[in-house]
């Protein structure tokens, strides 16, 4: 394309997909300086987070393309060879392939970058040293390293003889336009400077990660009774508004529910102002850590530990272990979701009073 030298990056997923793949995708970035970077990205149905909602603020992309995922039907199959064309005429020196990890149509994806689409210098498409299901003598899963670290190490092989050194640089392209809608949120909400204010996630689009609401009712009013200056603010997407409302319903006028009604950015600068986030495996639980919120985050079992965790070293994640973890289960129908219905109330308010102890540490308020 007019003697411009391209680099190609595929990312599939949402919210939380799109912030852990973010140091690997600005370490690219800093590895190719002068290169036109081209993110590839599926189309989203209306109530999924596009990876373009945080990354397009970013300014990191010099262009993006939108492909529909394949299927059996004819109309697919001829975006997916239209995109093939598209690829050949970018002709990119690299390709990262940052899909999810593991994969089952990694083969056929391989067959259709390298082959269809004519890609020489691809990376993270030919296997990966790391092994999913892994377990102990005792048949328990081992700890898996976090998907960032994944993704990092993908751009790591394109320049292994360099010995490249990468941050874990999450930073979100959060605006003056959003600080200024979340000053008039606060305003609105006549929320003070000295007040606590609790982040909550009660919800997640697969029923196998989401506690029970009521306990997050139980935690949330526990709070709310013994620390005289405290708020809660309840977050996610649209379908978790009305387990936002039911909290507002039970908990009252210290509750306010903005699941849904806030853009990513805007939920990210929110999150940013919260002492604390409360909830569920979610991108939600992934943009708080992200900001530097620290998170106590309430996990199931059908991962690996580690995996999917917050990033960093101020937050406590709770889960359980039962011998069916690794599952993978999207719905938990035979064990009735038994390892997060063992996770209790008094573990995360314990673990809320060790992180509210080291913060006020922190800042010279505790002796």
């Amino acid at each position: 394309m007019n003697g411009e030298r391209n680099v190609l990056v595929f990312r599939t997923g949402q919210l939380g997909d799109t912030i852990v793949s973010l140091p690997a995708i600005r370490a690219i970035r800093a590895q190719y300086p002068d290169h036109r970077l081209v993110l590839l990205i599926p189309q989203q149905p209306g109530n999924l987070v596009s990876p373009f909602e945080i990354l397009g603020g970013a300014k990191i992309f010099d262009q993006v393309l939108l492909y529909i995922p394949p299927s059996a039907s004819h109309i697919t199959w001829f975006h997916q060879l239209a995109l093939a064309a598209k690829i050949r005429r970018l002709k990119p020196e690299a390709f990262f392939y940052l899909r999810d990890f593991p994969y089952k149509h990694v083969r056929r994806d391989k067959l259709f970058f390298q082959v269809v689409c004519g890609v020489r210098n691809s990376y993270g498409l030919n296997g990966s040293r790391y092994i999913f299901d892994r377990r102990d003598a005792s048949g328990r899963l081992l700890r898996y390293p976090s998907e960032a670290e994944r993704l990092l190490d993908i751009v790591r092989e394109a320049r292994a003889n360099l010995q490249m050194q990468a941050d874990m640089d999450f930073t979100l392209p959060i605006s003056e336009r959003e600080c200024f809608q979340i000053e008039s949120l606060w305003r609105e909400n006549e929320i003070r400077p000295n007040e606590w204010i609790f982040g909550f996630g009660p919800g997640s689009k697969m029923a196998a990660k989401r506690w029970p609401l009521d306990r997050f009712i139980e935690v949330a009013r526990t709070l709310l009774r013994d620390l005289t200056r405290a708020r809660v603010m309840i977050f996610g997407g649209p379908e978790d508004f009305p387990l936002g409302e039911e909290m507002k319903r039970v908990l009252g006028e210290l509750v306010v529910n903005v699941a849904g009604q806030l853009t990513v950015l805007e939920s990210a600068e929110a999150l940013r102002r919260c002492c604390l986030y409360i909830g569920n495996d979610t991108g939600v639980m992934h943009l708080a850590a992200a900001v530097g919120t620290p998170c106590v985050a309430i996990f199931s079992a059908r991962d690996h530990p580690g995996r999917w965790e917050p990033y960093g070293a101020n937050h406590i994640v709770l889960r359980k272990d039962p011998d069916c973890a690794g599952c993978l289960l999207q719905v938990c129908t035979e064990r009735k979701m038994m390892c997060l219905h063992e996770i209790k109330v008094n573990e995360v308010l314990e673990a809320v009073q060790r992180i509210l102890k080291g913060k006020l540490m922190a800042e010279g308020q505790l002796g």
